[in-house]
């Protein structure tokens, strides 16, 4: 009987600790969007074939790499992230050199989100919606 009792004041007071660990927590999770274009500095030309490496500066991320279309576009969407300090890198670089009319320098652009990017904000206590970002960038020879 004594085991049960003690059994029981441990798991009520790890469910109190739970509760109060989750409900004082201001990290809620959101979805985000973001795309671009990446043009020529000389011509003002979209280019193709460009990597785009996305990074997050402030939690684990894996690193996810996309390239840019024959219009020079980019995107990325991800899910379930946390929605404080939403600040990434993205790494744009030439891979495949002159194939796309010359060599580009690799270029790091830092971004953030910030209250005007978001498009849908949620009521859920822990999901504040989604986030649309465009940055476009321009790359040198």
């Amino acid at each position: 009987m004594k085991f049960k009792k003690q059994l029981l004041i441990i798991a009520g007071f790890a469910l109190t600790l739970f509760v109060a660990l989750t409900s004082c927590s201001n990290d809620g999770l959101a979805d985000y969007t973001v795309s671009g274009t990446v043009t020529d500095s000389q011509t003002s030309k979209p280019i193709k074939n460009i990597r785009v490496i996305r990074k997050s500066t402030e939690y684990m991320l894996f690193p996810d790499t996309t390239y840019t279309d024959a219009i020079g576009q980019y995107s990325f969407e991800f899910v379930n992230y946390y929605d404080k300090k939403a600040s990434f890198l993205l790494k744009v670089e030439d891979i495949d050199l002159s194939e796309n009319l010359g060599t580009f320098t690799t270029k790091e652009v830092i971004f953030s989100f910030s209250s005007s990017d978001w498009e849908q904000n949620s009521s859920l206590k822990n999901y504040k919606g989604e986030a649309y970002k465009t940055v476009n960038i321009i790359l040198s020879k």
